[in-house]
């Protein structure tokens, strides 16, 4: 700003400046409480006192200017422009008269470069309410500018083609040459859009990446509050917020891989994974949601299917939860089922089709044309009933294309819809199939299942007999007791019960009581497995007499881990599931690790969670303080965030490789901790010198596995 604005404001007369400001002045004496309160804000803030003197700026200020602190505290404002511009001078007017001012005008960074930003400027008073200097809040537009600015240019010159050929038709046949070089001005025009329309996709990535960081906070503590002690009410609140935030960062991650794919960023992994723990991640994660609105959730994957293939997991679990959600959404009641089927074997890949069923609503005929479009929904209506962003089905058609599948669906209304992609994956060297959790000892065992939904009875009798049991169903428990006591009177009784909790006549706890109480069916035992689950339900059924509740779908391992423990059988270790709470790795004891981070809430939940995992934790801020703490005590990796203040973790990273080659001392492992996320940050990352990346927010089953690769290996 002009060296003279206080000046300019201070020839004005007191009590002018006072009645016509359109709000309260700021008396200097608060501004050490309004720093403290706008330190993390994301505009940037900077506070000029009545010398014309800068008195403070916030951390947004440091990161988009270039400037550290230090170098601008006591510096004159003037050091914040390139020239004196007609908009600045109407800034000391307008101050001088009204007391405050709105608008945008060219700033300064450090490395000379003009940007532009739209701020308000507020004078401060002291006092005696005379003149003591400027609030300044403001907002960086220089990424929204040259967004503008591309799509402005491209819109220009796609009229100018456009007029051009109005006038070229005009002409006769001779012309036909020039109407072909028009046509490919017109082409050029159209790209030019398109790139254009790419910049904004980027942008609008920037701008998901800036909600990410906060995000990180929000899921982070809450996961860390639910593993501890609470109350049931506590605890189903803290459930809530989890699932209201996962649901925003599903729409966050929505538009940001929508935002990818447009602009030509998203790239796909190729790495071994287990088809067989990809289904059954996927159906865990859904299976509250769906229990909460009483459907049936099931899933099979064929026999034949390989369990070990080669792909990009992480894409592949994307589709099927979008698609499982979608049908959880959209079905009121009923049952959806998720299976996997093995297609075609075709040399060193095979082909399998992932379906998702459901009985909801099903989509109508004038509907199913558009449901792939972006922002579009099967319900279009104006209340929206069903919420979403509409971008799911769009990405998963595109995720599908990039790994060279096919997608499709059937649908009938008030019948349900069917949605199927069809995907190529390579074999690993010893693709064959399995079946999770297979126990010998179990081979023989005489399971009935009793259950009355008939896809679930079905393909829980199937894994059974796969795995060598001799498995049976019953829909009712009134049918149950009429197998049991057939069985009994053979001399082959069956040893395992299956039992679902939606049962009449007689009811759960009844059947329970008629079955432990007979003398020809002593040796039977009943293991529950579930979708519905009330208050009280697993400690009632357990005092009845039941050894075991699982509740639907459960995993493969975990299920016959259960009818192997039923019938006395040790079950192998890695059959029962764990909390999170239980997450501490011995051997992450006595390990140090160096946490840069220079988001204070977003400190706390990486240094809790590797204080949960049993590490030693060290703290900093930016990325000189690594530099000044790194080689001062042994740590044995570095987590480090890529955007801090002063030195950021690219240029950090740099440093601390070359000073360990001048040194000759060992390579510390630095793990970038980051909300970036485009195509590219990864190699971003390694190219710096850092060994891995874990993108924010934070899962700590990833970032314990992470370290685990390099830390406690």
């Amino acid at each position: 700003m002009r060296d003279d604005l206080s000046a300019a404001s201070r020839d004005n007369q007191k009590e002018t400046v006072t009645a016509r400001s359109g709000s309260e002045p700021v008396p200097s004496d608060q501004f050490s409480q309004v720093s403290r309160t706008v330190e993390f804000i994301e505009e940037l803030v900077v506070i000029v006192g009545e010398d014309a003197r800068i008195r403070y700026v916030n951390e947004a200020f440091v990161r988009s200017t270039g400037f550290a602190k230090s170098e601008v505290i006591g510096e004159p404002a003037t050091l914040l422009r390139l020239e004196e511009t007609p908009e600045e001078l109407d800034v000391a007017r307008r101050l001088a008269e009204d007391g405050e001012w709105q608008g945008r005008f060219q700033a300064r960074r450090k490395s000379g470069e003009a940007f532009p930003v739209s701020c308000r400027v507020i004078g401060a008073v002291n006092d005696h309410g005379d003149p003591s200097g400027i609030f300044i809040i403001a907002s960086d537009d220089s990424r929204l500018t040259a967004a503008e600015s591309a799509a402005h240019r491209a819109n220009e010159e796609l009229q100018q083609r456009l007029d051009e050929i109005a006038r070229l038709r005009k002409l006769d046949g001779q012309h036909l040459q020039d109407l072909e070089t028009a046509n490919e001005f017109l082409q050029q025009a159209n790209l030019e859009a398109e790139l254009a329309n790419k910049a904004k996709s980027e942008f609008l990535a920037n701008m998901s990446h800036e909600i990410r960081t906060p995000m990180n906070g929000i899921i982070g503590m809450t996961i860390l509050a639910l593993g501890t002690e609470l109350t049931d009410e506590q605890h189903e609140y803290l459930t809530i917020i989890k699932s209201s935030a996962d649901s925003l960062l599903k729409i966050i991650n929505d538009i940001l891989d929508f935002s990818k794919v447009e602009a030509g960023k998203l790239e796909l992994e190729t790495i071994e994974f287990d088809l067989l723990e990809v289904v059954e991640d996927v159906v865990a994660g859904m299976a509250i949601l769906a229990a909460e609105r009483r459907l049936e959730l099931i899933d099979t994957v064929a026999p034949r299917s390989p369990r070990f293939l080669v792909g990009d997991p992480n894409r592949i679990r994307q589709i099927l939860s979008n698609l499982l959600s979608n049908a959880i959404k959209f079905t009121p009641e009923g049952e959806i089922e998720l299976s996997v089927e093995f297609v075609q074997d075709l040399g060193d890949e095979v082909l399998l089709k992932f379906s998702v069923r459901d009985t909801g609503i099903g989509i109508p005929p004038e509907r199913q044309k558009a449901i792939f479009e972006s922002f579009t929904q099967a319900d279009g209506s104006i209340t929206r009933r069903y919420g979403g962003t509409g971008l799911g089905l769009t990405i998963c058609r595109q995720l599908t294309h990039l790994m060279h599948g096919e997608i499709a669906y059937t649908s009938e209304v008030a019948k349900g819809s069917t949605f199927t992609v069809t995907l190529p994956l390579r074999r690993t060297a010893s693709a064959t199939a399995e079946i999770a959790g297979v126990i010998p000892q179990i081979q023989g065992t005489r399971v009935l299942v009793v259950d009355r939904n008939a896809s679930s009875r079905l393909a829980v009798s199937r894994l059974l007999d796969a795995v060598g049991c001799v498995a049976h169903g019953a829909q009712a428990t009134i049918e149950a007791i009429s197998l049991l006591k057939k069985a009994a009177s053979t001399g082959k009784p069956y040893q395992v019960i299956l039992l679902d909790l939606r049962q009449t006549e007689p009811a759960p706890e009844e059947f329970v009581g008629m079955v432990l109480g007979a003398d020809n069916l002593r040796e039977t035992r009943i293991v529950v497995h579930t979708s519905s689950c009330r208050d009280n339900d697993r400690e009632n059924m357990a005092a009845l007499g039941c050894v075991e509740f699982l509740m639907k779908p459960a995993k493969q391992q975990r299920l016959l881990g259960a009818i192997a423990e039923a019938i006395g059988v040790a079950a192998p270790s890695g059959t029962r599931e764990s909390a999170w709470t239980e997450l501490a790795d011995e051997s992450a004891a006595d390990r140090h690790v160096l946490l840069a981070e220079d988001n204070a809430v977003n400190q706390k939940v990486a240094s809790k969670f590797l204080k949960k995992f049993g590490y030693h934790v060290t703290v900093v801020s930016d990325g000189r303080e690594v530099l000044d703490t790194i080689f001062t005590h042994p740590f044995d990796a570095v987590l480090m965030d890529v955007h801090m203040p002063v030195l950021d973790g690219l240029e950090a990273t740099a440093e601390i490789r070359r000073q360990e080659t001048q040194r000759g001392s060992a390579r510390i492992p630095i793990i970038a901790l980051t909300a970036t996320a485009m195509k590219g940050d990864r190699e971003r990352c390694i190219d710096a010198g850092m060994d891995d990346y874990v993108a924010k927010p934070i899962q700590p089953d990833e970032l314990k596995a992470v370290l685990a690769r390099w830390v406690t290996k």
